[in-house]
């Protein structure tokens, strides 16, 4: 019978950040080395148009052009996590996150996201789930990428290939992992026959 209940109490409640952020670092992807995977996802939402990773003996690096990034989207990188986002625009952000959160399960010694603001170079530093800020750095190239994300970790990075290779193959960015071109974005037919 509609009317009739009869409301007792109405209130708000808070999530523990640090736990939701957690659940969300264990939970999200099936491998911790898939992290670049959501990285090629912010990388295609943020118009890219080439990705490159370079493995080095101190970590990986994963650097992307497209649409550039402010401070103001890192100064807390997984608030757009828990926004809502009927339009999707927040796409690129939560896949940014996505990727930090699982890259933390490798787990690295640290992880930067250097990103230039308003002229200035900008270095987002996460060492946990609940240890983060951003720094001004030192810009020392005119044409840096809009993101180059930096996980310190001693490993091969075969695994980061090969699910780069396996899950990432009908990516539209080119991909080069290293020197070799890792995926191929499809071309579009020069001339449709009819």
């Amino acid at each position: 019978m509609p009317g009739d209940g009869k409301l007792v109490e109405s209130g708000a409640f808070r999530v523990d950040r640090s736990r939701a952020l957690d659940k969300l670092m264990r939970f999200q992807l099936p491998e911790a080395r898939m992290y670049p995977l959501p990285w090629v996802q912010a990388a295609v939402a943020s118009a890219a148009t080439k990705i490159h990773v370079v493995p080095q003996p101190a970590g990986f690096e994963f650097s992307f052009d497209g649409t550039p990034w402010s401070r103001r989207d890192l100064h807390d990188p997984y608030r757009h996590l828990f926004d809502e986002d009927p339009d999707g625009s927040k796409t690129r952000h939560r896949e940014f996150a996505i990727g930090i959160l699982t890259a933390l399960r490798v787990p690295p010694q640290h992880i930067t996201a250097t990103f230039v603001d308003d002229g200035k170079e900008w270095v987002l530093h996460v060492k946990d789930v609940t240890t983060e800020h951003v720094q001004e750095g030192e810009l020392k190239e005119r044409a840096a990428p809009a993101m180059r994300l930096f996980v310190a970790a001693h490993t091969s990075f075969a695994k980061e290939r090969e699910f780069l290779e396996r899950y990432a193959k009908h990516c539209p960015v080119p991909i080069e992992f290293g020197r070799a071109r890792l995926v191929c974005a499809p071309s579009a037919p020069a001339v449709m026959e009819v």
